[in-house]
């Protein structure tokens, strides 16, 4: 009996053993699995600027790089990031990527327009001529063309 208890209490802490190795394991590895958390602001995808100069700013977790418009950026020790772009009259993509140790890879993407002022974003249609009226032609001229058709 006594046996049987010490071997029980074994098992118990070996079990116990093993379950605080892999919850300290997938606690230390839980950045590799997930990859890289990109948080953007100052941005919205379709969103439609007055100014040419944007500020956008964010955080990243386990990024070893970071890149917007393929200009690489430097990111605090806390993953914080800021950058200022300057923006082309009409229609900008804004790409945000970055990048963890092991070659994970995380991008957003924005579709912006920058008005400029005095300019017009209004898509105004085409001004048709009118149709042309339609050709009239004769019983006589349509019984001639008809019978030129099947005989020619």
């Amino acid at each position: 009996m006594v046996k049987r208890n010490k071997i029980k209490l074994s098992v118990s802490i070996l079990v116990l053993l093993f379950l605080v190795i892999g919850v300290y394991a997938y606690s230390r590895t839980r950045d590799i699995v997930n990859g890289v958390a990109l948080i953007v602001s100052g941005i919205e995808n379709g969103e439609r600027f007055d100014s040419s100069l944007i500020h956008i700013e964010g955080n990243v977790k386990n990024a070893t790089k970071l890149s917007v418009n393929d200009r690489e950026l430097f990111v605090d020790e806390d993953g914080t990031w800021k950058d200022d772009l300057l923006l082309q009259p009409g229609y900008t993509i804004v790409s945000i990527k970055a990048e963890d140790r092991f070659g994970k890879k995380t991008e957003k993407e924005y579709h912006v327009l920058y008005k400029e002022s005095g300019y017009d974003f209004t898509v105004k249609p085409k001004e048709l001529p009118p149709p042309a009226p339609p050709e009239t032609l004769s019983l006589q001229e349509t019984i001639t063309n008809t019978n030129n058709i099947h005989n020619g």
